[in-house]
């Protein structure tokens, strides 16, 4: 029910209206179909899955370093992969806008403000080609500033 679910101010401001009785906890029937669906995953070894996660964020790090043009993406993360989870958070003043032509591209990452771009590793469908792939159109979005488009730079009620 806040006004702005996105913005994680620390101060809670209601939306207007009926809006400010909406919650984000999902409803039982779509909790219950999610859980037939881990079924699918009882066999599987956690320990790989981190194993690959830690194995695509280095791989995206290794590629991202090769990359001149992406010097301006700060980390904000742990250099340690042990200190960190199955993501890589970057700072750039223009985070949203890459964010959103990233998106656009069909590379799915995440925005927080004010300026971090915020890239997630999920080991169970997420490929190392698609790292690669991933650092490639970032690279070209960067160089080629794409991302300075005005469409890039609207703001949703979801980022």
């Amino acid at each position: 029910g806040h006004s702005q679910p996105f913005a994680f101010s620390k101060q809670y401001q209601p939306a207007s209206g009926v809006k400010q009785f909406l919650s984000g906890t999902p409803g039982i029937l779509s909790m219950s179909v999610l859980d037939a669906a881990m079924d699918v995953y009882g066999g599987v070894d956690l320990h790989q899955v981190r194993d690959k996660s830690i194995s695509l964020s280095e791989l995206f790090l290794a590629l991202a370093n090769e990359k001149q043009e992406l010097s301006s993406l700060i980390l904000s993360s742990p250099t340690e992969s042990a200190d960190r989870g199955s993501q890589l958070a970057f700072s750039h003043p223009q985070a949203f806008e890459i964010s959103q032509a990233l998106i656009d591209k069909g590379i799915v990452v995440d925005f927080r403000s004010p300026d971090i771009l915020r890239f997630g590793f999920a080991p169970l469908y997420v490929s190392h080609c698609d790292i690669y792939k991933a650092v490639e159109v970032l690279a070209k979005i960067v160089s080629e500033e794409i991302y300075l488009n005005q469409k890039y730079g609207m703001r949703k009620k979801v980022t």
